[in-house]
């Protein structure tokens, strides 16, 4: 009996130490013709408070399916997922995520769309207006606070949705592929601001990403998933130190080694 309450107090101080433990976690979908497709099959990840950490493998291998179950907008059908030692059951301003399309209120300006959370949690009156400023400040558009989303950049809407997230001050920030859709530049001027937030703020973060050399940039570990169903199949840490160069011989030594991994993964299917 003392070794059952043991293990029981060890699980929970292992919840409590990290910001998310995925236990086991399955999820199968009906197609639109009735047929099941098993997204994952027993996927397993532990995040430690304050973690960067990038979600890596190819299309269709499940990465933005786990990122939703995260946020609580999905359930699994089978296994646990706790954001620190409360399971999650759904969504929560807790838990901010971001998508690769910036996702804003078209008729909003930039200023209204970031405040959009803390209005509808009630808290904008109280707290709001000095928290939306100050993110403003961070992400540089404060000289954008009354343009509306038709007219800014991708660039830039990606910065009003960064700051629409972070604006409600999450211990976790879920990140879909936020910076896909930009040109090389952009994305590696925006790689750089969502470091400096990071290490800034201490946020937890989980990053969904098709780009070995963006994992690479800003994880500190690399979860490497399995095709369709997905799983973890290799846990890479990045012991490089910041600020990194995408030149530097132990960069593309991990990177040789994780195309390596993906090549592997998908010939085994």
């Amino acid at each position: 009996m003392v070794s059952g309450l043991a293990g029981v107090a060890a699980s929970t101080r292992a919840r409590e130490a990290s910001s998310l433990r995925l236990c086991a976690v399955s999820k199968t979908f009906r197609t639109a013709g009735g047929a099941l497709l098993r997204a994952l099959d027993g996927a397993s990840l532990d995040v430690r408070a304050g973690e960067l950490i990038s979600l890596l493998g190819p299309s269709g291998c499940g990465k933005s399916t786990l990122l939703r179950l995260i946020a609580g907008l999905d359930q699994p059908d089978g296994g646990e997922i706790w954001a620190g030692s409360e399971p999650i059951k759904g969504p929560s301003a807790e838990r901010g995520l971001v998508f690769q399309d910036p996702n804003l209120f078209p008729w909003l300006p930039v200023r209204r769309n970031i405040a959009s959370g803390l209005v509808a949690r009630g808290v904008m009156r109280k707290t709001g207006h000095g928290v939306v400023d100050e993110f403003m400040r961070l992400m540089g558009l404060e000289s954008f606070a009354s343009a509306y989303p038709h007219q800014l950049s991708g660039g830039m809407a990606q910065r009003v949705a960064l700051a629409r997230a972070l604006v409600n001050h999450p211990t976790v920030l879920l990140l879909d592929e936020p910076l896909g859709a930009l040109d090389a530049f952009t994305r590696m001027v925006l790689q750089d601001e969502v470091l400096r937030l990071w290490q800034s703020r201490g946020t937890t973060m989980v990053l969904v990403t098709h780009d070995i050399d963006e994992a690479i940039y800003m994880s500190d570990r690399i979860f490497i998933m399995t095709p369709r169903p997905g799983r973890i199949e290799q846990v890479l840490p990045v012991d490089l130190p910041r600020p990194r160069h995408r030149s530097d011989a132990k960069f593309l030594a991990l990177r040789g080694r994780i195309l390596e991994i993906l090549h592997f993964a998908g010939g085994r299917n």
